[in-house]
């Protein structure tokens, strides 16, 4: 009994190794012109600032006073995504909204009436 017990054992680690993608599609940073603007107005219309917070999916604390909206208006690159949580609070704390621009575009404007985004996580993803 004991080696049918080995041998289940032995078949159940074999089955759940995990196989590995030589083409990775997410989390990675790449060389992409991620451009973000925030705005004052909650429609993305009255321009206040642009940045660009890069694509390393690490937390990039940008607060600018009195701004209401936001949105991706540039993901240069070849054949990616840009995705963006954009946070309410400081180090990515808080209420987010996840926004998404396509190469050569940029995404649709996300609001935050009377509270603004003040942290946001980017990352690029191969389509």
């Amino acid at each position: 009994m004991k080696s049918l017990f080995t041998a289940f054992l032995a078949i159940a680690a074999v089955q759940a190794t995990p196989a590995f993608s030589d083409q990775s599609k997410d989390l990675h940073a790449r060389a992409v012109d991620l451009k973000v603007q925030y705005y004052k107005d909650g429609g993305c219309k009255d321009f206040a600032v642009q940045f660009s917070p890069g694509t390393s999916n690490r937390c990039y604390g940008y607060s600018y006073s009195n701004t209401n909206s936001a949105n991706i208006v540039s993901c240069g690159g070849n054949s990616v995504a840009c995705t963006c949580y954009m946070f309410e609070q400081d180090n990515c704390k808080g209420n987010s909204v996840r926004t998404v621009a396509l190469s050569g575009s940029g995404s649709s404007c996300i609001s935050n009436w009377g509270k603004g985004y003040k942290s946001m996580q980017c990352y690029t993803t191969q389509l």
